[in-house]
């Protein structure tokens, strides 16, 4: 189903378990449920047919859903072939949609496409969110594809680590299913995500320890890789000279980005209100959205463009929530594209060569 002539390919340089190489932007399915809408735009949506948005109550015909279901469709026709979604997003309403797309494609191939989900973070009750027990570790990979009929996924993440309770109960609990999952072929491959990048070292260091080799074959990150933050790439781990990225691709890993608007704080909307980052921060932010809106500049797609431009990172995750911003998105990525396709061969001629006037006057 996928047009991959539209949307630039990137090699997955790294572990056997990949295809040989990904869309240059993945599908970030955590838009496929309510988790972004004001509390207006939830109330509203609401009707005698649809009581509430959980996972089941979900209505397929509703019109959001049918326009989830139809950027679904229209994602992978423009070539995108990375999806990426967890039990997490929507507490289970991303992946019933991500299967309800799937069923409805003909002649579907499903070898040429992603889809990763996760285990650890589920529900909406504080008491119930994380869960890195055996047993429900189990219970979600089977679930997951109950809910996304795609057969197996192809990488079964760990979701959130920095919250399980000890270190230990993933390296006796959950990593063994996942394991467990990987030779059984319920998923092809392992991955880590989530936020602090020694965390995630952390565990690729125990996990190494515990089962004597790397067991791990992607890390997805986020917030790490944009215009006020490349500690990805340049900001060395406490604990070696390298950064995340270098350590992990040593250990013959992907590394992958998400977030490349840091979630909101490079748009013209600005964040929202539950934003973590620092109020210095915040406003340092909204001065360069400010500065760019007086040169006629869209600060998120000079956001995109730069995120885009590392082939050290060969796939960064966007939520896109319908056609129109997948179709802005695949603007920009084809920018990427013919950049490389007069010549350009690192990240500094790429990010010279797709700036316009404007743009070039403003980096």
């Amino acid at each position: 189903m996928s047009n991959v002539k539209d949307m630039p390919q990137r090699a997955l340089a790294g572990s056997k378990r990949f295809p040989v190489a990904v869309s240059i932007v993945g599908l970030g399915c955590s838009s496929f449920s309510t988790f972004f809408w004001s509390p207006e735009e939830l109330q509203q949506s609401l009707s005698d047919s649809t009581k509430s948005w959980s996972v089941n109550d979900l209505d397929r015909n509703h019109p959001r859903v049918q326009e989830w279901i139809r950027t679904i469709h229209f994602a992978l026709k423009q070539g995108i072939t990375y999806l990426d979604t967890a039990p997490w997003y929507g507490h289970g309403t991303s992946e019933v949609v991500i299967g309800w797309a799937l069923e409805a494609i003909e002649h579907f191939d499903r070898s040429s496409i992603q889809i990763n989900t996760k285990v650890g973070r589920y529900e909406a009750d504080p008491s119930k969110m994380f869960d890195f027990s055996r047993e429900k570790t189990q219970k979600s990979v089977e679930l997951s594809l109950q809910r996304m009929k795609c057969g197996y996924i192809d990488i079964l993440q760990l979701h959130d680590p920095e919250f399980a309770p000890t270190l230990d109960q993933l390296l006796e609990e959950t990593i063994p299913v996942m394991l467990e999952c990987r030779k059984a072929g319920r998923c092809k491959a392992l991955g880590l995500t989530g936020y602090p990048l020694h965390v995630q070292h952390l565990v690729l260091q125990r996990s190494m320890e515990r089962f004597g080799e790397n067991i791990w074959d992607q890390s997805l990150t986020y917030c790490h890789y944009n215009l006020h933050d490349q500690s990805l790439v340049n900001q060395p781990l406490s604990t070696t000279s390298l950064a995340f990225l270098e350590s992990c691709q040593q250990q013959g890993m992907v590394v992958l980005a998400a977030a490349p608007l840091s979630m909101g704080l490079l748009s013209n909307q600005g964040p929202r209100d539950w934003h973590p980052a620092s109020a210095e921060l915040k406003e340092a932010c909204r001065r360069a959205v400010q500065i760019c809106q007086q040169e006629g500049i869209d600060i998120s797609r000079l956001a995109l463009l730069f995120a885009l431009s590392n082939e050290r990172v060969p796939c960064t995750v966007v939520g896109m929530k319908n056609e129109e911003e997948v179709e802005l998105v695949l603007k920009i990525a084809k920018r990427i594209g013919h950049a490389v396709a007069e010549g350009a061969k690192d990240q500094e001629d790429v990010w010279k060569a797709v700036l316009n006037d404007a743009e070039q006057w403003f980096v």
